[in-house]
């Protein structure tokens, strides 16, 4: 009888154990990532720090990828001016964040899908044309932030390709030193 009902109890503890790990489980692959807050954190920093950026002057390139093997998604921000050589087809979508423009480039089947659900607060937009890259012409790198996130949407790797920034930028983003950075100094 007193058998029973530790077999009992151990069952009901083992049913709540499986329950738990299935519920904290399905809120890891439900964990998306938060490109307001990529977006957000990068008019942020720059307006600050520099003068003439703003959405009259400048737009912002997004690009999201994700690596099918490893299971990995990255995600560049860029930015650059309406007048400087750039690159806009019809394969991009187009969206407008606070006064911003974004265009956005993907390597996702659901590419309107993704961006509408994990990007909130924008509208669709009309391509816009912006001068063509010359090949004779040697240009400037612009400032890129790189987010490399897991299979689970935890960022596992940043870089914001001026180096000088990176530091002052992570600490912006609140991003540990157990993420993975670009410096070559360490």
């Amino acid at each position: 009888m007193k058998q029973q009902g530790l077999l009992k109890n151990n069952l009901i503890i083992i049913f709540c154990l499986i329950s738990f790990f299935n519920c904290a489980s399905s809120q890891i692959k439900q964990n998306t990532i938060n490109i307001n807050k990529i977006v957000d954190s990068y008019i942020n920093f720059y307006s600050k720090n520099k003068t003439g950026f703003n959405s009259k002057e400048r737009y912002l390139m997004l690009s999201i990828s994700e690596n099918l093997e490893n299971k990995k998604t990255n995600i560049h921000i860029l930015d650059n001016c309406y007048d400087c050589p750039g690159v806009i087809n019809n394969k991009m979508l187009v969206v407008s964040y606070n006064d911003y423009k974004i265009v956005i480039a993907t390597n996702l089947t659901n590419q309107e899908e993704f961006i509408f659900k994990n990007f909130k607060n924008i509208s669709k937009q009309n391509l816009f044309s912006v001068p063509p890259y010359q090949e004779n012409i040697t240009y400037n790198n612009p400032r890129t932030w790189r987010f490399e996130y897991d299979a689970v949407g935890k960022l596992i790797f940043f870089c914001n390709s001026v180096l000088p920034e990176l530091e002052e930028t992570k600490k912006a983003l609140h991003i540990d030193n157990s993420v993975i950075d670009c410096d070559p100094r360490k």
